[in-house]
C-alpha cells in the first residue's frame, strides 16, 4: 500500500505575509487625518488648561554652618581610628532636629501668620493669571468656625467686606485697620495688612489651627546635611 500524496508536501507551509510600506502608512494616516487632528487638538487644549490652572510655587534655600567647640574632637583624634569609629554623630544632626522641632515651627507660623489662609475665587481669573492677593495678619473667629470658609469681597482699592458661610455680609473693613463684628454668639476680628485686587474679586477666608499650620509647614520643609560630617546644613 503506497504512501498518501500529502506526505510528500513540506512540513512548513509558506504563508504570505503582507508588509506595510512607508507609503501605505502615510496613506492610512492621511485617510484618518480628521480623527488624528481632533485628538491632537484635545491634547493641546488639555495641556494648556493644566499649565494655566497650576499656580506658581516659590522655594527658598538657606545654607547654615554648624561650629562645635569642645574637647570631643580632640579626644577622638587622640584615640585614632577607634575615635573615628566612635564619633559617628554629626554636629549638624542636633541642629536639624531643632529646625524641625515644634518650637521653631510654631515661631515661624506665628511670625508669618500661616494660620490665616486667603485663596482667590474665580475660574477666569485663575486661567488668565489675574488672581489678586489679600494678606491677613490678624484674625479671630469662634472655634466652631475654625477650618470653615468665610469670604472676602473686594469693594475698592482699600475697602472690603466679609461674608459668613451663608454669604451674608457681616462686616466691612479698611486695609490696615482692625475691625470687629458679631458672629454667632461671639465675634470676629480681622485686620487686612495688604490687598492687591480689583473690585468684585472674591477670596476664601479660613482660620486653621496652629497644629495644622505647623504640619503643612513641616511637609514643605527639607533639612539635610551636605555630605558627611561637614557641619553644613
Amino acid at each position: 500500500m503506497g504512501m498518501p500524496e500529502s506526505s510528500n508536501l513540506p512540513k512548513q507551509e509558506i504563508k504570505d505575509e503582507k508588509v506595510l510600506s512607508f507609503v501605505d502608512a502615510i496613506f492610512i494616516l492621511w485617510n484618518k487625518r480628521l480623527t488624528l487632528l481632533i485628538f491632537v487638538l484635545c491634547a493641546v487644549l488639555m495641556g494648556l488648561l493644566c499649565a494655566m490652572w497650576i499656580r506658581p510655587q516659590f522655594t527658598c534655600d538657606a545654607l547654615l554652618q554648624v561650629n562645635v567647640k569642645g574637647t570631643s574632637s580632640k579626644a577622638t583624634k587622640a584615640l585614632g581610628e577607634m575615635g573615628a569609629v566612635l564619633d559617628l554623630a554629626s554636629p549638624a544632626d542636633a541642629e536639624i532636629e531643632l529646625i524641625k522641632s515644634r518650637m521653631v515651627l510654631n515661631y515661624v507660623v506665628e511670625a508669618e501668620h500661616l494660620c490665616y489662609k486667603t485663596t482667590p475665587i474665580g475660574l477666569r481669573d485663575r486661567l488668565t493669571h489675574r488672581e489678586g492677593r489679600v494678606d491677613v495678619d490678624s484674625l479671630y473667629v469662634p472655634k466652631r468656625f475654625f477650618e470653615k470658609n468665610l469670604k472676602i469681597v473686594v469693594l475698592n482699592d482699600d475697602e472690603y467686606s466679609v461674608l459668613n458661610t451663608e454669604n451674608q455680609v457681616i462686616l466691612k473693613g479698611v486695609v490696615g485697620k482692625l475691625v470687629s463684628a458679631p458672629l454667632g454668639k461671639d465675634s470676629i476680628r480681622i485686620r487686612v495688612s495688604f490687598m492687591d485686587a480689583t473690585a468684585g474679586q472674591k477670596f476664601t477666608l479660613r482660620r486653621i489651627t496652629t497644629l495644622n499650620a505647623m504640619r503643612m509647614l513641616s511637609k514643605g520643609l527639607q533639612v539635610k546635611e551636605k555630605g558627611e560630617q561637614t557641619g553644613i546644613i
